[in-house]
């Protein structure tokens, strides 16, 4: 609790006089000396805390008598002030209290600091007529009043005229004017002034000014001195354009040491002793600088190792290390390392049968190939397959290609053009934002409808809270999914329960948070994150992730125009891997609806956002070497999501997997699982599999095993199938 506020000396004093008159029981206006001297103790006894009055008497005494020493202290130390005779120079006199040390007036003081100036005869004063000066006066107080009237005193009647006397310029001239020094015309009788006018120079010394004049030099004649000085026949004058010549040779030596220093940072990267990255290297990474690095990295030696003859061993499967994504050089330079393994060392992975899981021989093996991991860091895990077939209703529409990025930019763009009220805010978002979403918006719809916010999640969803319970239009975006759980109480307490709390009178329906989402294939654990599962526990917000642009155009305008808050996941690697014709014009795709993006009769895959395509590359690959028909279903929206359209697929089928990247473990494919258990049990031809992220932070360096793959879904399907 902060400390209590101490009462004012007013209100003390009150408190004091009520006090009095409460012991005295109002007799301080009653006559009477008994009556008086009661009251005089009791004031004494309040206001002095109880301390008797002789004791008061002799504090108070000690007190002026402390004061009063104080003072005849103060009286003789008073300083003196040093004074001079009018017609004498105060440079010629030592400063007294320079002298004692107590001088602070410095270079302002019109005596001299100079010890030895104490050993010398004072000076008269050019600027002042010793005829003029009374000897008896000081010039402390001195006026021009008090010196005409002395002038006329003694020349009796001003016959004095304003002319300096020739005879005392030639003597300060020639250094004869002194303290004997007498006029050759009549002395003390001459008319003529024997001081010098205010300002008046000296010929010797407008001498000295002349030639220090002389020994000045400007700045310009410096530099060219000091250029000259050099004895170098190679100088230029400095001109604009020879300044515009060094600057681009500036420039151009900048230019060069950046490119140095990339090209260092390219080895650093490829012998694996780069150390780490900053933030905005994280993202402006470039997954081609550990390519092709095979050459300069060496041969690596393996060691082998007796194998156990009760171990059961299979040979390593050249497919285990292609990973999705990867081009057909990558792919084939990786099967001919594999292979050369084999042969040359004759080392072999086991497996054990029960668990299916690497033995520790194969994790040692595996990280001795961790020149084969950079180079897969960084590459996509899928291929991007493009939609099949439009939404309902726009196959006869004009078309334009178009990446995700550009899909997003415009759908707020139309979005903003069809609502007045629609207003667009994050952090950075005015200048295009760091996956550049938002470019140009600003400049089409202003400041005041495209602007920045502070870095804080929580502010940036708060503040979209009460822009759409005003009645505008708000599309909040919080720039990497990783990071919007600092807004969590505002969306999941405020925003979720917003009309249930009010009873249906207010809502904040028209908020849609855009934010990015899924593993980008070098962002690590604070970069690569899927929330999803985090808010599906929450009733009251809807939930959206598309797996291309044709979907996020639709699906985002959907989120703004739907009357419930939603938040919109964009997966960040499809920004720019995935192009396809985009309808152009306004559309939307319904929420709440599954997509079958390929039909079969053998077994469902449910999926959503970059995890679509792998079930698609799965499922070909499952029709290739087990002749089993998958069908493929997106689910769009997470939540509410299409429970009709799931079980309608695993009735035909009987069997299903879900995969998504998020963590297993409480992860949003256990809640379809569930639900397809319970209505579709006795359809049901093998156990529901589930092919997910591991329950670990998102690794950076082995993302690659961290990702359900093609490979690890087709092992699901493979194990469904067989089972």
């Amino acid at each position: 609790m902060p400390p209590k506020q101490q009462p004012s000396k007013k209100a003390e004093a009150k408190r004091k006089e009520k006090v009095i008159e409460d012991k005295t029981f109002g007799m301080k206006n009653k006559k009477g000396n008994k009556n008086q001297k009661f009251v005089a103790q009791i004031e004494n006894q309040v206001r002095n805390n109880n301390t008797r009055m002789d004791i008061v008497r002799q504090q108070e005494a000690a007190k002026k008598k402390e004061k009063d020493e104080l003072l005849d202290i103060t009286s003789l130390l008073k300083p003196v002030e040093q004074k001079v005779a009018k017609d004498v120079d105060p440079k010629s006199l030592l400063c007294v209290f320079f002298k004692q040390g107590l001088c602070g007036k410095g270079a302002k003081c019109k005596f001299s600091h100079d010890l030895a100036v104490a050993q010398k005869t004072a000076k008269r004063n050019l600027y002042a007529d010793s005829r003029e000066v009374d000897k008896d006066e000081t010039n402390e107080n001195w006026d021009q009043d008090k010196l005409a009237e002395v002038v006329n005193k003694k020349n009796k009647g001003g016959h004095m005229i304003d002319i300096v006397c020739k005879y005392f310029l030639e003597a300060v001239e020639n250094n004869k004017y002194g303290w004997f020094w007498e006029c050759p015309n009549g002395g003390d009788k001459c008319q003529y002034r024997h001081c010098l006018p205010e300002g008046y120079v000296l010929k010797k010394e407008r001498k000295a000014m002349e030639q220090q004049k002389e020994d000045e030099i400007s700045i310009e004649e410096l530099v060219e001195k000091e250029r000259a000085a050099l004895n170098s026949k190679d100088l230029t004058k400095l001109t604009l354009q020879s300044f515009i010549a060094w600057k681009k040779k500036k420039l151009r030596e900048k230019r060069e040491k950046e490119e140095a220093e990339l090209k260092a940072k390219r080895e650093k990267i490829k012998s694996g002793k780069h150390n780490g990255m900053s933030g905005r290297d994280l993202f402006l990474f470039d997954a081609n600088l550990i390519n092709n690095d095979d050459d300069e990295a060496g041969d690596i030696e393996m060691e082998i190792e007796e194998a156990d003859e009760n171990e059961k061993v299979f040979e390593i499967d050249a497919n285990f290390f292609k990973f999705d994504g990867m081009d057909d050089e990558l792919t084939n330079e990786m099967n001919n390392s594999s292979t050369a393994v084999q042969s040359t060392a004759g080392v072999y992975v086991s497996f054990n049968e029960n668990q299916h899981l690497m033995s520790s021989r194969a994790v040692s093996l595996l990280s001795k190939c961790g020149t084969k991991l950079q180079q897969i860091r960084g590459k996509a895990h899928f291929t991007f397959q493009p939609s099949a077939a439009l939404p309902a209703g726009l196959e006869n529409v004009e078309k334009t290609k178009m990446n995700l990025m550009q899909s997003v930019n415009e759908a707020m763009r139309i979005a903003m053009e069809t609502d007045d009220s629609a207003v667009l805010f994050g952090e950075d978002v005015a200048f295009g934002g760091v996956f550049r979403c938002s470019l140009d918006l600003q400049q089409k719809f202003g400041k005041d409808r495209v602007f920045n916010t502070p870095l804080c999640e929580q502010g940036i969803a708060g503040f979209g809270i009460g822009v759409a319970a005003a009645g505008a239009t708000a599309i909040a975006e919080i720039q990497f999914g990783d990071y919007i759980f600092p807004a969590y109480d505002q969306l999941v307490n405020e925003a979720a329960k917003f009309r249930y709390r009010s009873g249906n009178q207010f809502d904040c329906g028209k908020l849609t948070v855009r934010t990015t989402w899924g593993a980008v294939g070098h962002g690590a654990l604070y970069h690569s994150q899927s929330p999803e599962a985090h808010f599906t526990h929450t009733p009251g917000l809807k939930l959206v992730v598309p797996r291309g642009p044709i979907q996020a155009k639709g699906l985002l305008l959907s989120c703004i125009r739907d009357p419930n808050p939603c938040i919109f996941f964009e997966p960040k690697i499809l920004y720019r891997l995935a192009a396809e014709d985009v309808p152009v014009g306004d559309y939307t795709i319904p929420l709440g609806q599954a997509e079958t993006v390929r039909s079969g009769k053998d077994l469902t895959i449910v999926a959503w956002g970059t995890q679509v395509h792998v079930a698609l590359e799965a499922a070909q690959l499952a029709k290739e070497k087990l002749n089993a028909d998958v069908e493929v279903i997106d689910l769009q929206t997470i939540q509410p999501w299409d429970e009709d359209h799931v079980v309608e697929s695993v009735e035909k089928t009987g069997r299903l997997i879900v995969t998504h990247e998020a963590p297993i473990s409480s992860g949003f494919g256990a809640e379809i699982a569930s639900t397809v258990q319970k209505r579709c049990f006795l359809n049901l031809e093998s156990p529901i599999e589930r092919v997910a992220g591991f329950d670990t932070p998102f690794p950076h360096v082995h993302e690659p095993f961290y990702i359900p793959t093609v490979h690890r879904v087709f092992d699901a399907i493979k194990k469904s199938v067989n089972y």
